[in-house]
């Protein structure tokens, strides 16, 4: 279970009658979804079958999806629950990519939505 994160940090003490006074830092993780959730909920390619994708079109979306995790893991706390769930979405777009690169002539197939 991961441990919780302390939301605030204290930024000053003041005497003699006591006080304190400090900062509440932000939710990273939770700002880095809503970064994710705002790229990802209009992206084509994620929703339509392959054979409705115009090839050209689904890799620059998956290389812009990709490009979003990536810049969201050197984002996030190192520790985070999120910095173990973003790399394993990243590499299937890698992989997507890698296919799409190869090319049919490959694999002896009609390329990766055939």
């Amino acid at each position: 279970m991961a441990r919780p994160r302390i939301r605030q940090r204290l930024t000053g003490v003041s005497t003699p009658f006591g006080g304190v006074s400090w900062e509440t830092l932000p939710n990273t993780e939770q700002e880095a979804l809503t970064r994710l959730v705002a790229v990802l909920e209009d992206r084509r390619v994620l929703y339509n079958p392959m054979d409705r994708e115009i090839v050209d079109l689904a890799v620059n979306s998956v290389t812009e999806i990709r490009r979003h995790l990536v810049e969201e893991i050197g984002r996030i706390p190192a520790d985070g629950d999120l910095a173990a769930v973003l790399p394993s979405m990243a590499a299937p777009c890698r992989a997507f990519l890698d296919e799409v690169q190869a090319g049919p002539a490959r694999h002896g197939w009609d390329g990766p939505f055939g």
